[in-house]
């Protein structure tokens, strides 16, 4: 990596050279700049996809596993009787008041 920053820094500095300023060397040099840009845009996008896909697959884990009801909730469930042998009733004890 330091070898690219070394190679980018000779490319800047002899395009601004006094010498050799010319307007094709600015014309290089805005490209130079430009391809740096599309670059870290493109590596950016890609980090920022890898970081959605690696939370959605987190996201995905957490939902796959199915909510385990509470342990007894059959026993307790409307087909099994009482303990006289009665069947469970279907609604709440209170009584709604009718609209």
């Amino acid at each position: 990596m330091t070898a690219v920053g070394e190679l980018l820094g000779r490319i800047l500095a002899s395009a601004l050279a006094p010498s050799t300023l010319s307007p094709s060397a600015l014309i290089a040099l805005v490209g130079l700049v430009g391809a740096i840009g599309i670059v870290a845009v493109i590596a950016t996008a890609a980090v920022r996809s890898v970081a959605a896909l690696a939370a959605s697959l987190r996201v995905r884990a957490a939902w796959s596993t199915p909510a385990e009801p509470p342990v007894g909730w059959l026993a307790e469930s409307e087909a099994d009787p009482d303990a006289d042998g009665h069947p469970r009733p279907r609604a709440p004890g209170i009584l709604l008041p009718a609209v």
